[in-house]
C-alpha cells in the first residue's frame, strides 16, 4: 500500500464502512448508463478510479452484488453498505485490478480533481433529460472503451449542452431496483421535481445530484418486495427515511418529517424521461453543497440551501439565464 495516510478518506452514510485511499492520480467518470441510474437512483454515477492496492477498508465489510453488464456481458461487482444502502466501490471482471470509488462517499470530495483532463462523460445516449454535458469535457455516446473493440464516438462541446431526451408511454409510472426484487408504481405526474445537490443526497445515492420526484402517498404503491429502511438527517436537519434494496443497494425513495409526499429517486424509474424537468415543474436546491461537477440549469429557480426556511417562509431564489458549472467559478 503506497502512502495511504496522505490520500483520501471516505465511507457510507451511516458510518458502518470506512476506507482510505492514496492520493488520486487516475481517471474519473460521470456515467449516464441505465445501470448506473438504477444503482444510484440518480441521473448518473460519479466515480474516481483507483487500483485495488490503492484502497484500504478500515471499518466494516461491504456487501457485494454481482451485476452483468448489458454492454460487455462481463460481471460488475457493486460493493455497498447493507445498513444504509450506500454504494462505495465498483470492481470489474473486465478490468481485474481496477477499483473505482463512488466519489460522493469521500469525506472531502472537493479534494479530488473534476477538471477536463481528469473527468470524462460516458453513455450520453442514455442520459436523462435535465442533465447537462459541460463544454470542454470529453464525452462519449457510449463507453470510452467499447467492449467490442470499435472506436468510441466522442464529443467535446463548445457550450454547456442540455440533454432533452423524452420517453414515450402512458399509464402508471413503474420503477424498481437494479436486481428487480423491489418494484413500485406511481400514478399521474409528480407534484414537483426537486433537484437537490445536498451532501446527504450525494452520499445516500452516489450520484452528484438527486432528481427527487414528489408524489402524494395515495398515488404511490409498492408492487413487489419489501425495501430496507435507513433513517438519517437530511440537508435541512430534519429526519429522512431512505428506502433501498437490501440485495443490490439501489436507492429508491424517501419519506421525511419535512414533507408529506413520497420522494421517488428518478433514476429508479423504468422510463425516467417521461417526467418533465422544466421551470414549470422543478426547483434546484443546496447549490452551496454541490460538487465541482454540479451543473445549474438555466431558467429553473435555484436556491443556495433549502427553498423553505425552518419558520415556513420561502428563502430568496435566483433564476439564471445560462447553464453554469459549479466548479467553473463565477456564475453565469
Amino acid at each position: 500500500m503506497t502512502d495511504i495516510e496522505n490520500g483520501h478518506a471516505g465511507g457510507c452514510l451511516c458510518g458502518a464502512v470506512r476506507y482510505k485511499t492514496v492520493n488520486h492520480n487516475g481517471n474519473a467518470f460521470v456515467c449516464n448508463c441505465h445501470a448506473c441510474q438504477k444503482i444510484t437512483g440518480g441521473p448518473f454515477l460519479v466515480e474516481h478510479c483507483f487500483t485495488k492496492d490503492e484502497i484500504e477498508v478500515l471499518v466494516g465489510v461491504p456487501s457485494v452484488y454481482v451485476h452483468v453488464s448489458e454492454g460487455s456481458g462481463k460481471e460488475v461487482y457493486l460493493h455497498f453498505c447493507r445498513e444504509c444502502g450506500t454504494h462505495l466501490f465498483l470492481t470489474f471482471e473486465r478490468w481485474e485490478d481496477t477499483m473505482n470509488i463512488f466519489t460522493t462517499t469521500l469525506d472531502l470530495p472537493h479534494g479530488v480533481r473534476f477538471d477536463a483532463e481528469t473527468l470524462q462523460y460516458l453513455f450520453l445516449d442514455a442520459a436523462q433529460s435535465g442533465t447537462i454535458t459541460p463544454k470542454g469535457f470529453h464525452a462519449f455516446d457510449a463507453h470510452c472503451e467499447p467492449a467490442d473493440g470499435s472506436q468510441p464516438v466522442e464529443h467535446v462541446y463548445s457550450k454547456d449542452t442540455l440533454n432533452g431526451a423524452k420517453d414515450e408511454g402512458s399509464g402508471a409510472h413503474t420503477g424498481g431496483c437494479l436486481c428487480g426484487n423491489i418494484r413500485y408504481e406511481a400514478d399521474e405526474q409528480p407534484e414537483a421535481v426537486v433537484i437537490c445537490h445536498c451532501r446527504s443526497c450525494q452520499k445516500s445515492l452516489g450520484s452528484g445530484v438527486n432528481f427527487e420526484l414528489l408524489w402524494a402517498p395515495s398515488k404511490f404503491r409498492v408492487t413487489k418486495g419489501t425495501p430496507s429502511v435507513h433513517r438519517h438527517p437530511g440537508g435541512s436537519g430534519k429526519m429522512l427515511e431512505k428506502r433501498f434494496c437490501g440485495d443490490c443497494g439501489s436507492a429508491l425513495w424517501l419519506t421525511g418529517e419535512r414533507f408529506e409526499e413520497v420522494g421517488v429517486f428518478r433514476g429508479s424509474l423504468d422510463k425516467p424521461n417521461r417526467i418533465e424537468v422544466s421551470p414549470a415543474t422543478s426547483i434546484q436546491i443546496f447549490l452551496h453543497e454541490a460538487l465541482p461537477s454540479g451543473m445549474v440549469i438555466a431558467e429553473i429557480e435555484a436556491f443556495t440551501a433549502h427553498r423553505r426556511a425552518p419558520d415556513g417562509s420561502i428563502n430568496p431564489g435566483h433564476v439564471y439565464k445560462d447553464h453554469w458549472r459549479v466548479g467553473g467559478g463565477a456564475t453565469a
